[in-house]
């Protein structure tokens, strides 16, 4: 696996502003630049919105998310992992809406698929026997939680499969 590049909070501190209320990282004015590139981007909003919905900050020609660039700018560290969003808004990175994750914990933060049937996460009706089957996917492995009678018995099974085993990060729907 590549090694990811890294950059300090110190280079990020020097170059964009950050408010953690907003979410918002604009640039700052930088020595070193020719002044028209200061004057035109100098407390602006940093960074464009790509399809995926996430916001990405072009630094030195290499682009960073900007919920990475946030976990930098406010711990000092590199995040370990994936740096979830709670409220499953791509672009809203306001601080108090990151969290670092495993990859694992990241994936069942994400909403029930648009072509889920049940609307139920891991709930879905096995129609030759006309029972819902539950189930929970973990590190990649799908995993078996029964076959019931209701919809609504197998969403109970997956629900507390999710909190047992994901917590804070589970999600139903």
């Amino acid at each position: 696996m590549a090694e990811r590049k890294t950059i300090t909070q110190e280079y990020l501190k020097s170059i964009l502003d950050y408010d953690p209320e907003t979410g918002v990282f604009t640039w700052r004015w930088r020595d070193g630049l020719p002044n028209v590139c200061n004057y035109r981007d100098a407390g602006k909003e940093a960074g464009t919105l790509r399809p995926t919905g996430y916001r990405y900050i072009s630094i030195d020609h290499r682009h960073w998310a900007a919920h990475r660039l946030a976990y930098i700018i406010m711990t000092g560290e590199q995040p370990v992992g994936d740096v979830d969003h709670i409220n499953l808004n791509k672009s809203d990175n306001r601080w108090r809406n990151l969290r670092l994750a495993t990859r694992s914990q990241n994936q069942s933060n994400v909403p029930c698929h648009k072509r889920n049937k049940s609307g139920i996460k891991g709930v879905h009706l096995q129609k030759d026997c006309g029972r819902w089957v539950a189930y929970i996917t973990v590190n990649r492995k799908r995993l078996h939680l029964g076959m019931f009678a209701t919809k609504e018995e197998a969403a109970k099974a997956r629900e507390d499969a999710s909190a047992r085993i994901y917590g804070e990060f589970s999600r139903l729907y």
